[in-house]
């Protein structure tokens, strides 16, 4: 694992001739952890905003539990086009048991964004609470693969909406050229 920010080496006075300068580098160096001189190119990702429209969809539904959606995303420059997402598992409570009402469900899926570009295959982890009025729901959906300019594309998209059958979300989130680590996944390095 390796850190991804640039860093300065405190400079520490020394007590004896030859001692460690830098303790803490070099404790990151004993755990094999580099803070300095990291090979990760800079990120070239860009950031995306925008707004999905989605309703519940059976046409050329490939979802084991008969879950799927189909709508168009907006604002978002590159990504713009149509998505399609089949539910692959679903749990009531959240798969919490008892901590949770029954009617707040946990899901994962695959979603698919085809825009001019290419498209994009994204594994969906989202939370949808039916029981609340109108519905509520917040996804976390990570690239898989993609083809056309869309190829080897790296990073992440949030969706958060309404909705019981057609939903209006809110979409943010990274996409990164081939090569580039989003922000969010060099953060984590760093953890």
């Amino acid at each position: 694992m390796k850190l991804s920010t640039a860093c300065s080496i405190p400079k520490y006075p020394s007590r004896r001739p030859g001692a460690l300068r830098c303790p803490l580098f070099a404790l990151f160096a004993a755990a094999g952890l580099s803070g300095c001189g990291d090979d990760t190119p800079p990120a070239r990702c860009e950031s995306i905003h925008g707004t999905q429209q989605a309703a519940l969809s059976q046409a050329d539904c490939k979802s084991p539990v008969g879950i799927c959606t189909a709508g168009t995303l907006t604002g978002t420059g590159f990504l713009d086009g149509t998505t399609v997402m089949a539910t692959q598992k679903l749990a009531s409570s959240a798969g919490l048991g008892t901590a949770e009402e029954m009617t707040t469900l946990s899901y994962t899926g695959l979603l698919s964004i085809t825009a001019p570009a290419g498209t994009l295959s994204l594994r969906e982890t989202g939370l949808f609470d039916t029981g609340y009025p109108g519905g509520l729901f917040v996804s976390r959906d990570i690239i898989l693969s993609g083809t056309g300019s869309l190829a080897d594309r790296t990073g992440y998209l949030f969706f958060e909406g309404s909705g019981s059958t057609r939903f209006t979300n809110a979409v943010s989130g990274e996409v990164c050229l081939p090569g580039s680590a989003p922000a969010a996944a060099a953060t984590a390095r760093r953890e």
